[in-house]
């Protein structure tokens, strides 16, 4: 085992033992790792007073349907800028005819928790693709 190896057990057992010391240590531990695994900007709001006046207020919510949800299509200049909170979104060239038994192409693109789409929204652009 490396210098390293036997730290990091060490920093582990310690904190093993403070979160044992106290139910709220405890709890605290919980909703930092849930938050850890929730949060797209966790390397950009450090702490919880960096969120006063954050932009989640002027934001809203996009329910998505696998092979179903169709946020844009090409061309389009009213569609605003949107942050994968869970999941995944697939930028396509084309859409496939279903009606016509087309399968589905691969996506250009696949975008998770934490990515920015249509950015081109950001300068007034049209859209690209389809999402």
């Amino acid at each position: 085992h490396s210098v390293e190896d036997h730290i990091l057990s060490y920093q582990a057992s310690i904190h093993e033992r403070w979160v044992k010391l106290h139910p709220a240590f405890m709890a605290h531990q919980r909703f930092a790792v849930a938050r850890a695994a929730f949060e797209p900007f966790a390397e950009v709001f450090l702490d919880d007073t960096a969120r006063h006046g954050c932009p989640w207020k002027y934001c809203s919510g996009v329910g998505i349907k696998k092979y179903a949800t169709l946020l844009w299509t090409p061309g389009q200049t009213n569609v605003g800028l949107f942050l994968v909170h869970s999941g995944a979104v697939a930028v396509f060239r084309e859409l496939p005819d279903l009606a016509n038994g087309q399968a589905w192409r691969n996506p250009i693109a696949v975008y998770t928790q934490g990515w920015f789409l249509n950015r081109e929204s950001l300068l007034s652009q049209p859209t690209r693709y389809y999402a």
